[in-house]
Parts: C-alpha cells; sequence; structure tokens
C-alpha cells in the first residue's frame, strides 16, 4: 500500500496484475483518458457485443494491462456499480462482450495512438485517441476531429453545405450557451461529422430545438 501510494507501484496484489513504479508512471498520464473513452464508448454504441483495442506506436514501456480494464469497466459501468478495474473483463464476459487488443503497429505520426473499435446492434464505430496536447479524441469513425473526451461535447452529423454551421452558432449563441471550440470534418459522401465543445451542458429540450435546423441529420450532447 506504501508503494502505491507512493510511486504508483502495484506488487503482491491477488486481483490485479503487478506493476512497476515506472510502468505506473508511463501508464498514469493515460487513466484519465480511458475512463473518458469508455464512457463515449458506451454511448456512441450502448449494446456493445466486440470491443478491439490497439495502442500503436511507440508501446515498449506501455503496460496495457491496467488501461484495458480500465476503458472495459468505465464502458460497462454505466450499466452497473458492481465493474470496476479488479472485475472489468469478468463482468464483460458475462455480459457477452468480446473484448481483445493488440499491441504495435504504426502510430500515424503519433509517438503512441490508441484505436478503438466497438460494435454491436449492426453498428460499428471508431474512436482514435492520443495524450498529444493533453487527452484528445483524433478521428472519429476515420474523420479528423479534434477534441478533449471529458468536456461537454456536441457530436453533429451534418449535410456538407454552405449555411448549416452558421446557423447553428447564431442558435447556440440565442440560447445562451458558448463554444469552446469547433471541429469539423468531411465525411466524403455529401456530409460532414463536427465535435463542438461547448462550456455547458445543453439541455434535451435545447436539443431538440436545435435539430430543427435544416440540414442537421443528428445532434447529441455527450
Amino acid at each position: 500500500m506504501i508503494d502505491f501510494m507512493k510511486t504508483g507501484a502495484v506488487a503482491g496484489c491477488v486481483n490485479l496484475p503487478p506493476l512497476s513504479a515506472e510502468a505506473a508512471k508511463e501508464v498514469g498520464p493515460w487513466m484519465p483518458l480511458m475512463t473518458e473513452l469508455g464512457k463515449l464508448a458506451n454511448r456512441l454504441v450502448p449494446a456493445a457485443s466486440t470491443l478491439h483495442i490497439t495502442y500503436a506506436g511507440r508501446t515498449e514501456a506501455l503496460d496495457t494491462r491496467p488501461l484495458s480494464r480500465l476503458l472495459v469497466s468505465s464502458m460497462l459501468g454505466t450499466a452497473s456499480g458492481r465493474v470496476t478495474p479488479v472485475n472489468a473483463l469478468t463482468e464483460a464476459a458475462a455480459r457477452g462482450l468480446l473484448v481483445s487488443e493488440t499491441v504495435g503497429g504504426d502510430g500515424d505520426g503519433f509517438d503512441r495512438l490508441l484505436k478503438i473499435e466497438v460494435t454491436g446492434d449492426n453498428v460499428s464505430r471508431r474512436i482514435e485517441a492520443t495524450l498529444h496536447r493533453g487527452p484528445r479524441v483524433v478521428r472519429l469513425d476515420g474523420v479528423e476531429l479534434d477534441f478533449d473526451p471529458g468536456t461537454h461535447i456536441l457530436l453533429m452529423k451534418n449535410e456538407d453545405r454552405p449555411g448549416v454551421i452558421g446557423l447553428l452558432g447564431s442558435n447556440l449563441g440565442a440560447a445562451g450557451i458558448n463554444i469552446i471550440n469547433f471541429s469539423l470534418g468531411a465525411t466524403g459522401d455529401g456530409h460532414a461529422l463536427a465535435a463542438i465543445t461547448v462550456d455547458d451542458e445543453v439541455s434535451q429540450a435545447q436539443l431538440a430545438g436545435l435539430r430543427t435546423i435544416p440540414g442537421i441529420v443528428s445532434l447529441e450532447m455527450f
């Protein structure tokens, strides 16, 4: 317990993998990101059947075991408080969630790149994230975006044509909702995805009004 409190090292524990002090330093910065990505994955695919995690780039010093467990526990924890990093993989198996992992591969220009693919109910969503300039999602479903998953995020799919973004901004401003960051990318099929960071929660009533803007296909608060 003293070692864990001082350095993050875990040794002699019967229900967690061992973790050296050096490995804890590498793992520690990733832990908040894993928690937020688990929540995001659960919102994108609420009834997931498969989860594949890829740790790409420079991974030689990264102990992925506690990170994967934390991601799974966060993903499942919204449904039950019984899920922890200790029992996450057991709970996943009991709920029919198949978890797999790949370590290594091209980081696509990033020192380390985390890739998550989650599927369920004929839906497949992909998230790519890194710690570049803090916890960041850098791609969603193959579209380049840039947002902190731990903030108030509006995820929007819209028709890729002039005027839609302007109308959304005007309506958010009229509702007193401040935009902190706006990240947009074309999907290549006449649509675009946007991650809009706002400074406060957007109510369901406000979302319902925003969805009536011509050209908005979907809009959700995360």
